[in-house]
């Protein structure tokens, strides 16, 4: 079909489509497709003949040759196959496949050139030579491909459809080892996972390091992690026990991440804190999060530090629950399209170190998002250090979008909610994770506001308390099954993120010390490869002195083993009066799960006492709703 011109220029071609091609991933799946399959590896250009006519044009432009025809193709993300009118010297664009069928013709009789840059994604006929794919496994029949090597069904996208890569390189550090600033020992631990028969590849070293010095600074661990671009954000987030203060009236500490030795400036730094008034022994789990520009490609040291803000603090990480430091690599420069393919895209952060006593159910803080496509939803993540005091008073933060809050499938809220315990009085940092449906795309307001529980009276509230906010906002497609894409080479190149479900419970009010069912979700993991992030977001109260609550993640009736337990606890002790601390506060149990097979899973949020202890009191869900996000993860790629 080529003369000498077109196979002279058709490596070059196919160089520079493997270049602007939108969506990509270091993991590239192997099909196995036999030679008599359809390829995509190669142009397929036709001769045609006048009476040839183009419809589902998206574009025209002018050209001086075919050549330049089909470069202006690969350049427009919503291109997939050119003519170029050797006539008029027109290039016309489309966003599927040509067929040329009937229209065909010598080169010397042609009057046009048709050239299909990609073959399409969906192809009932290369669908069903899979034995993988009998069953139909895929949402949009004829878009599966086997992946011949783990033996599974790969449900395909288009890799034109976006022109950004939102989140990858994912990996996650977790642990069991207790860190108190009395220590002084070093120790380092190593790990390296090397390229297997899934194709994926990750180099992590760790190490954990222990030391303290006359200022007060303390780092807990550092942790080696590759960086792949130079021009990605880079995510970091602490899902953990935190605590500060302990037996310190008036004693205040901040947590924080370094990277090579040095906070985040561009924006703001990635920390946490929290202030008791009273002498307390408070464990309780701490979530604060993170992206950080302007950090180039390659190995890049993580630190965890913690320093004094007032008082002398005697603080402690990673007390009775597994702690986890989850990276990953961020859209360094947002695109516009609206990646129909993604489950998560459009991911951007804003931050603030503004702290006021916001109240009256006023805006603490607003900010702007650009909202690309009519059929996504709006997932929000934050970070902020919270105050509340006096005794049975409540407070409850929530998101507006354009003036109007939530309703499908409810507020994005958490509340705070006091009484008992001889200090309440108590600057803390939390987290909130939710999923508002029903956002029109264009132009989102979206405002943080503070107001009172319903049935309380007006109290003081604040909000941003040394401590950066951080607030993420993305949109989101849930249910998506599209686990990869069609590369311009052909290639079908896997995506981090996939088959993203949220659900949700209005108030769930479950006042059981020990429940292994508080409430659960039923789930359909497609691949045996993949990881399984959770992320599950209520309320919790323990409240008895001196006594632990422990919340957890089990799959099937059984909780993680591979790295271990999702979970998180509350301690609460009232050194000075040994009074209760009857706190209704927000909470989070979060963490990614290897090594589950594909399959139905319930999972589902328990609690109990912790490890050593009886006689907690706890609550779950009081008074707002319940967020549990569950997602799938290929790590490393």
């Amino acid at each position: 079909m080529f003369g000498p011109w077109c196979r002279e220029t058709l490596i070059q071609v196919v160089v520079l489509l493997s270049m602007v091609s939108c969506v990509t991933a270091t993991e590239i799946i192997d099909t196995c497709t036999n030679s008599n399959a359809p390829r995509g590896d190669t142009l397929n250009v036709s001769f045609v003949s006048a009476d040839y006519g183009v419809s589902l044009v998206v574009d025209t432009v002018d050209s001086r040759s075919n050549l330049e025809c089909i470069l202006a193709c690969t350049r427009n993300f919503r291109c997939r196959s050119s003519y170029f009118n050797t006539v008029d010297k027109t290039c016309y664009m489309t966003d599927t496949p040509q067929t040329t069928a009937g229209y065909t013709t010598t080169s010397s009789e042609a009057t046009g050139y048709v050239t299909n840059i990609l073959l399409p994604q969906i192809d009932l006929e290369l669908e069903s030579t899979y034995s993988q794919c009998s069953g139909a496994p895929c949402a949009v029949a004829g878009t599966c491909r086997g992946d011949c090597v783990n033996n599974e069904a790969v449900c395909i996208g288009d890799g034109f459809d976006c022109d950004e890569v939102p989140l990858f390189n994912v990996y996650q550090w977790s642990s069991t080892t207790v860190w108190g600033t009395n220590s002084g020992q070093l120790f380092t631990i190593s790990y390296t996972k090397k390229s297997d028969t899934n194709g994926l590849y990750l180099f992590q070293t760790i190490s954990y390091n222990k030391k303290s010095d006359t200022s007060g600074l303390y780092l807990f661990q550092t942790i080696s992690y590759t960086k792949k671009s130079d021009t990605s954000g880079l995510y970091l987030q602490w899902v953990g026990t935190l605590r500060t203060g302990n037996n310190c009236g008036g004693c205040a500490a901040q947590y924080y991440f370094t990277i090579d030795n040095a906070e985040c400036s561009d924006p703001d730094a990635i920390n946490w804190s929290e202030y008791h008034p009273n002498a307390r022994d408070h464990h309780k789990i701490a979530d604060f999060f993170g992206i950080c520009n302007g950090i180039g490609a390659g190995s890049r040291t993580i630190g965890l530090h913690v320093r004094h803000l007032s008082g002398t603090t005697n603080n402690y990480a990673g007390w009775n629950a597994r702690s986890r430091i989850i990276i990953a690599e961020t859209e360094g420069i947002p695109g516009t399209a609206t990646c129909e393919s993604l489950t998560s895209f459009n991911i951007q952060q804003f931050t603030t170190d503004y702290y006021a006593s916001t109240r009256d159910e006023n805006a603490h803080w607003t900010n702007t998002y650009v909202k690309r496509a009519s059929d996504t939803s709006l997932r929000l993540r934050i970070a902020v250090n919270l105050y509340e005091h006096g005794d049975s008073y409540c407070s409850r933060w929530y998101f507006k979008f354009n003036g109007v809050e939530c309703s499908d499938p409810g507020p994005l809220e958490f509340v705070w909610y006091v009484r008992g315990d001889s200090g309440r009085n108590a600057h803390r940092g939390y987290s909130f994770n939710g999923i508002c449906h029903g956002v029109p795309a264009g132009t989102v307001v979206v405002t943080f506001h503070i107001g009172i529980c319903t049935g309380y009276s007006r109290n003081s509230p604040h909000t941003g308390w040394n401590m950066i906010t951080h607030l993420l906002v993305e949109e989101t497609r849930l249910g998506q099954d599209i686990s990869a894409v069609l590369t311009a080479q052909g290639t079908i190149a896997r995506l981090p993120v996939y088959n993203r479900v949220q659900s949700y419970w209005d108030s769930l009010n479950n006042g059981n010390d020990v429940d292994s069912n508080i409430a659960s979700v039923t789930y359909t993991k497609k691949s045996s490869l993949s990881s399984v992030n959770v992320v599950w977001t209520t309320n919790m109260l323990q409240l008895n002195n001196a006594k632990c609550a422990r919340w957890y993640i089990t799959f099937n009736g059984a909780e993680c083993a591979d790295p271990g337990n999702i979970e998180s606890v509350l301690y609460e002790r009232d050194i000075t009066h040994a009074t209760n601390a009857d706190w209704h506060q927000p909470g989070m149990v979060e963490g990614i799960c290897h090594g589950l097979a594909a399959g139905t899973y319930t999972v589902t949020l328990a609690v109990t006492n912790c490890n050593g202890y009886s006689g907690g009191n706890a609550y779950t869900g009081w008074a707002s709703g319940t967020f549990a996000m569950i997602e799938e993860v290929f790590m490393g790629i």
